[in-house]
């Protein structure tokens, strides 16, 4: 998202960002989290081996969430990945889609560093608010 808004993202330090909701169908109506997912893409190699990062939403503080061994973390109870779920999905579940989230690399497998990052992907699967 922020790399198509022609910015050059920085891994190094902390970014935010929020969901695209202007590009969804109706934007104008009120979404909520459901589950969360993010996927580390390494710019060389197809997947990523694990990774560290830190996550907030919507102002609460930082979570460390490891990922699994393809560089994803996920709430989905069908196909979970990585660890620290519970605690990711206390901070987002239920929550509207359209909040500030805070993102920082904190770790990566040996001889890596945030410049072997190509981007972050966000998943989101939410639900209509009644």
């Amino acid at each position: 998202m922020l790399a198509e808004g022609g910015t050059s993202i920085d891994f190094s330090d902390t970014i935010s960002f929020q969901a695209p909701v202007q590009r969804l169908e109706a934007p104008g109506i009120e979404r909520k989290i459901v589950d969360v997912g993010f996927l580390v893409k390494p710019k060389t190699a197809p997947h990523l081996e694990g990774a560290g990062l830190e996550i907030a939403y919507d102002g609460a503080l930082p979570i460390q969430v490891p990922t699994n061994d393809a560089g994803m973390v996920a709430t989905a109870t069908n196909h979970p990945a990585g660890t620290g779920l519970t605690e990711l999905g206390a901070m987002t579940q239920g929550q509207r889609i359209d909040k500030l989230w805070s993102l920082k690399i904190a770790a990566l497998p040996g001889g890596m560093n945030t410049d072997d990052i190509d981007g972050v992907v966000l998943m989101l699967n939410y639900e209509f608010a009644s």
